[in-house]
């Protein structure tokens, strides 16, 4: 048994942990990309360390839900008004905000001028399996693009319900094979539904007329090519 104290500090201190391997790997995911890496190489090396372990260890566009996102500020406030100064989690929360738009830099520069080009999105919630959208960082992401004048169309199956509350002006597609067709730009987010397979498959190539952003530093951005076997 604990405190009501220390029960509190326990939920607290493991989000903050996990969140910090997470923007730890994005940060190590961001080098990997400038110096001509391949982060999931590296993030499997990581990860046989055992002290370490491969969990948390996939990068992204950053950590969203209900928990990470309060819990770090909660115990950021918690250690100040006890006169503690946890710069860890202020670089923590940087890192992670900053995904977001390092991203959209990719996508902006990849399509030049993003007011009026078709990007389909694929994955919505934050979180694998799940519908939940609290705090997503895709549909942060969303938003961004949508306030620069790009026409989004998304696909996902589960989070398509929430999702449609908060992304009125966005048109949902029923499968991802609809949603990528005639993009200028296809993104997924690896909290979705089963994309490797898909990308690997040439199904997002073949769909689209543009680019494909992947998102983050896995296989790079890249022009459509390529046929699907499926359709």
């Amino acid at each position: 048994m604990t405190s009501t104290k220390s029960a509190e500090l326990i939920k607290h201190a493991a989000n903050a942990f996990l969140a910090a391997k997470i923007s730890s790997i994005n940060a190590v995911a961001n080098i990997c990309e400038a110096v001509g890496a391949h982060i999931a190489q590296v993030g499997e090396g990581i990860g046989c360390d055992t002290r370490i372990g491969s969990r948390f260890l996939q990068p992204g566009i950053g950590y969203g839900g209900s928990c990470f996102p309060k819990d770090l500020k909660a115990f950021r406030t918690v250690a100040k008004e006890f006169g503690f100064e946890l710069g860890l989690l202020d670089e923590v929360i940087r890192i992670n905000e900053e995904q977001i738009e390092r991203f959209a830099r990719k996508v902006r520069n990849a399509l030049w001028n993003l007011k009026g080009k078709r990007i389909a999105a694929l994955g919505l919630a934050f979180k694998t399996g799940t519908d939940d959208i609290r705090e997503s960082p895709a549909i942060a992401l969303i938003q961004r693009l949508l306030k620069e004048g790009s026409d989004i169309r998304a696909y996902d199956p589960a989070a398509r319900e929430g999702a449609a509350e908060v992304l009125p002006t966005v048109r949902f597609f029923g499968d991802a094979y609809a949603v990528a067709r005639g993009a200028d730009a296809s993104s997924y987010s690896p909290t979705g539904q089963n994309w490797p397979t898909w990308i690997q498959s040439g199904c997002a190539a073949s769909h689209g007329r543009g680019w494909f952003l992947l998102p983050q530093h896995r296989q790079g951005i890249r022009r459509s090519a390529g046929r699907c076997p499926a359709h």
